[in-house]
């Protein structure tokens, strides 16, 4: 059974995929996160957002603000499954 919570992004780290701050995200903490899916991560006490990638080898979050290698102590919190406004166009 899927946990959800709705997470309203604080910054403009997905502007570029049409995601401004103070757009609202349903977030499924029980997915298993994909390349290519909006994942949100905590690492050192701070929540990120990004693009889940990989560069050279390594997983990692891309947005606006640049490239996040994920580590080891990396813990997901969950994927994004739908966003006012809507996730069209991106590939699930």
């Amino acid at each position: 059974m899927g946990a959800e919570f709705v997470h309203t992004l604080g910054s403009d780290a997905l502007a570029s995929l049409g995601f401004p701050a103070g757009t609202q995200m349903v977030v499924d903490t029980t997915r298993t996160p994909r390349r290519g899916d909006i994942v949100f991560v905590r690492s050192r006490g701070r929540l990120k957002v990004g693009v889940l990638d990989v560069e050279l080898g390594r997983p990692a979050l891309r947005a606006d603000h640049g490239t996040f290698w994920l580590d080891p102590t990396t813990e997901v919190w969950g994927v994004a499954t739908a966003a006012d406004p809507p996730l069209d166009g991106l590939a699930w």
